[in-house]
């Protein structure tokens, strides 16, 4: 899915990955409006559980979800390759998150991030 003019790729990749250049999507739980991704340095897969990110959205609604064919690695940890960010209406963003194997386009509220035992709500 493609969307003119990203305004804040940077400022959710960052929070989305703890400033890790490369980073990976440990798993995903979409259920009742919300969807928690579990995200880690590709390096912290090896590592404990104190470099994980959390990040949970609200009022998620779903745009696309592709998980491609031709794909050898279906099993999660997934390479995030990409992510951008679109600021929407009502307090709302558009959120997508590339991975080699999969793309998630969602609507929903900024996430609330929590890493290794600490917890921070991003309001923007």
């Amino acid at each position: 899915m493609a969307f003119k003019g990203f305004d804040r790729d940077k400022e959710f990749a960052d929070i989305l990955t703890g400033h890790n250049a490369h980073a990976c999507l440990k798993g995903f739980v979409l259920e009742n409006g919300r969807l928690s991704l579990r995200v880690m340095p590709y390096q912290g897969l090896d590592l404990d559980q104190n470099e994980e990110i959390v990040a949970t959205f609200s009022d998620v609604r779903m745009q696309n979800f592709d998980v491609f064919t031709g794909v050898e690695n279906k099993n999660l940890p997934w390479d995030i390759v990409g992510m951008n960010c679109l600021d929407h209406k009502d307090g709302l963003s558009f959120f997508c998150i590339h991975c080699f194997e999969c793309e998630m386009v969602f609507l929903s509220r900024w996430p609330h991030i929590e890493t290794g035992l600490k917890s921070r709500a991003k309001r923007h």
